[in-house]
């Protein structure tokens, strides 16, 4: 039984173009092998396609059962209708690995659900000329969250 709806599922679960095109690849992927091995199943999957697992799990389907052309195409056109939400995060930030990267990324979830439009993904950019915060553009539209922002708002009025 689905616990959310599809797209409910989708947009907790994607938050950031780097999560969007892996989940097309695995996407991809996991259909030709359906289409090769009809008894597929998530046990052998949880490596290899961890988003799309995830996202069948949350909606109560089974790889073998949930996973067909019409859910793909559902996914595919779901994630094409996303609008794009350019970060600019300091350069350190983005370069971390593992664990870092991890708490970075959860943090940046966070973040969105509070601060960002539901019905987009974050583009995460390093920048070198933040040091600490980040800048976003949407739509048109450029906000400033950085230290150096705050400062120059604090000295300035």
């Amino acid at each position: 039984m689905p616990t959310e709806n599809l797209s409910e599922t989708l947009l907790n679960v994607v938050t950031t173009t780097k999560i969007r095109d892996e989940l097309f690849r695995e996407l991809r992927e996991v259909h030709t092998e359906l289409l090769k091995k009809p008894h597929f199943t998530l046990q052998n999957t949880q490596t290899k396609y961890p988003i799309v697992v995830e996202i069948l799990q949350k909606q109560g389907l089974e790889m073998s059962t949930g996973l067909d052309q019409q859910f793909v195409e559902n996914v595919e056109s779901f994630l094409k209708s996303l609008k794009e939400v350019v970060v600019h995060v300091p350069k350190h930030l983005s370069e971390n690995s593992g664990e870092n990267q991890e708490a970075f990324e959860k943090e940046l979830a966070l973040w969105k659900k509070d601060n960002i439009p539901a019905q987009s993904v974050v583009k995460v950019k390093a920048d070198g000329k933040v040091t600490a915060g980040l800048m976003c553009s949407y739509g048109g539209q450029y906000r400033d969250f950085t230290l150096d922002k705050v400062i120059e708002d604090a000295i300035y009025g």
